[in-house]
């Protein structure tokens, strides 16, 4: 079984089903519910999903989707060690860096699914777009 870090955009393309992602995404978050990949998120993504989401739900709406997708996915942490890492790597984007390194440092994670690849040329672990996951492994 793939254990995969779902980038922060790929979430909110499931939850908010924004167009024309949603479909994929909707579709990886099926196989993890089915059991057939393990889904994780790093304790980054859900800070910025609840600040994205609070935006459009409120505050008790967006709490009850997150205690949802945390039954769904696991989660990685973010600490100093990560930080760090981040702050020293050629990543472009400090984001990217910590999402990254979260997925390194709390180990065995196969694949990074993301919407932006350019520029995560940077990254030790292998990443697609959640299309093309399903395309490769699950046509």
């Amino acid at each position: 079984m793939y254990k995969i870090l779902v980038d922060t955009d790929v979430v909110m393309d499931f939850i908010t089903k924004r167009e024309p992602f949603d479909k994929e995404a909707a579709h990886l978050f099926n196989l993890a519910d089915r059991k057939k990949v393990d889904l994780n998120v790093s304790s980054l993504c859900l800070n910025n999903i609840y600040y994205l989401l609070r935006k459009m739900s409120g505050h008790k709406k967006t709490l009850s989707i997150l205690k949802i997708l945390i039954e769904i996915v696991g989660v990685l942490s973010v600490d100093k060690q990560v930080v760090i890492k981040a702050l020293n790597s050629k990543f472009n984007d400090f984001e990217d860096a910590i999402q990254h390194f979260s997925a390194v440092e709390n180990g065995n994670i196969d694949l990074i699914i993301r919407r932006n690849l350019k520029d995560y040329n940077q990254s030790k672990i292998a990443f697609m777009t959640a299309g093309s996951f399903i395309n490769t492994m699950f046509v």
